[in-house]
C-alpha cells in the first residue's frame, strides 16, 4: 500500500508560489531573478509579420515550394546556394524588403535589462529585431546571425559590406556579387554547415550555470545545441516556456517503491520540461498565444508604462 503522508506533492523551489504567470511574476517581483537567461526563436517575430519556420501551413519550410526547392534544409547550404542562389535570395528579400516592428516579447527583454535584471539574450532569430527593440551587446548574442552586413564567399576576398548597399538588387530579384572580386557574396546568416559564432561560446557555460531564472520563447527547440542549453541550469532555477505547445517534454510514469511514489519514466533522469508532473518543482508552461502572456506577465510585474515608453522611444 502506498503511503499518502509520503507521497504530497514535492514544494516548489525556493521563491515560486506557483507554476503559472502570477508565480512567475511573484519570483520576479520579490527579488529571486537577478540573473535573468532568455532563449528565443521564430516564433517571437510572427506578430511582426515575419513566419516562423516550422509552424504547419504557414511556416516557410512548409511553403518551401515557394521558394522553388523541394528540401527545406538545402535553404540554408552554403555548398547548394552557391550552385543556386535564386531560393535563398528569394527569402532574403521577404526579410529586407519591408520595415518589421518589433514585438511586446522583443521589448521584455529590454525590460528586463532596464532593471538590471537581465544576464543573457540568446536568439536563433536573424530578423536584427532584439536590436531594433533596444536590445545590444553583449547582453544580444545572435546565434544564427543576421542581415545586417554580407560577406564575399570568396575565401581569398571575404570582402564585407553593409547589406543595405546590395538591398535594390536583391529586391529587383538579381542576385549580388562582389565588387571586389565578382563572387557571390551572401547575408552574415549562419548556415546548415557553419559553425555557430564565437560570442555564442563565449559565456555559454557561465551564463548557464549562473542564472536564477530561464526564459524560453517562440522555438520548436528542434535544433541543436539549443534542446540540450535547457538542461543547463541548476535544478533550483525556474525554467519557463512561453510557446504556442509544450517542447522538450516526455510523458511521466510513475510507480511505487517502498511504499512511496517515484518516477519510473524513460526520462526521468534527463532535465527536460516537466510540465504537469507530480515532481515538477519548477517548470511553467504558458501555451497559446505568446504576445498574449508576454503582455499579462509585463502588466503582472507592474511594467505596462515602462513598455509604452519604449515603444515610444523605438529606434
Amino acid at each position: 500500500m502506498i503511503n499518502k503522508h509520503k507521497n504530497e506533492k514535492p514544494s516548489l523551489v525556493k521563491g515560486l508560489s506557483s507554476l503559472d504567470i502570477k508565480g512567475l511574476a511573484g519570483y520576479i517581483k520579490n527579488g529571486y531573478a537577478k540573473k535573468i537567461l532568455i532563449l528565443t526563436g521564430a516564433g517571437i517575430s510572427v506578430k511582426s509579420g515575419i513566419p516562423d519556420f516550422r509552424s504547419p501551413g504557414t511556416g516557410i519550410y512548409d511553403n518551401i515550394k515557394k521558394y522553388g526547392m523541394l528540401e527545406p534544409d538545402l535553404l540554408f547550404n552554403r555548398a547548394f546556394i552557391k550552385n543556386d542562389p535564386k531560393p535563398f535570395f528569394s527569402l532574403v528579400k521577404e526579410f529586407i524588403d519591408k520595415e518589421y516592428e518589433p514585438t511586446d516579447a522583443h521589448y521584455l527583454s529590454v525590460l528586463f535589462k532596464n532593471k538590471g535584471l537581465l544576464m543573457r539574450y540568446y536568439t536563433q532569430n536573424i530578423d536584427s529585431l532584439d536590436l531594433k527593440a533596444g536590445l545590444t551587446p553583449p547582453y544580444l548574442i545572435e546565434c544564427h546571425g543576421h542581415m545586417r552586413t554580407s560577406t564575399c564567399t570568396n575565401s581569398s576576398c571575404k570582402n564585407k559590406i553593409p547589406t543595405e548597399s546590395i538591398k535594390n538588387i536583391i529586391i529587383k530579384g538579381q542576385i549580388p556579387y562582389c565588387k571586389k572580386c565578382n563572387s557571390l557574396i551572401i547575408p552574415d546568416v549562419v548556415m546548415n554547415d557553419d559553425d555557430l559564432p564565437e560570442e555564442f561560446f563565449e559565456q555559454l557555460d557561465k551564463d548557464f550555470h549562473e542564472c536564477d531564472l530561464l526564459i524560453v520563447m517562440g522555438t520548436s527547440l528542434q535544433v541543436e545545441p539549443f534542446p540540450g542549453m535547457i538542461e543547463d541550469p541548476p535544478l533550483n532555477v525556474p525554467r519557463v516556456l512561453i510557446n504556442k505547445e509544450p517542447v522538450v517534454t516526455y510523458v511521466e510514469e510513475l510507480g511505487e517503491k517502498n511504499g512511496r511514489l517515484v518516477e519510473i519514466s524513460e526520462d526521468r533522469l534527463s532535465q527536460k520540461f516537466k510540465f504537469g508532473h507530480f515532481f515538477n518543482r519548477r517548470d511553467i508552461f504558458l501555451g497559446g498565444d505568446l504576445q498574449s502572456n508576454i503582455l499579462e506577465l509585463i502588466k503582472e510585474l507592474g511594467w505596462e508604462e515602462d513598455l509604452n515608453k519604449l515603444k515610444s522611444k523605438q529606434i
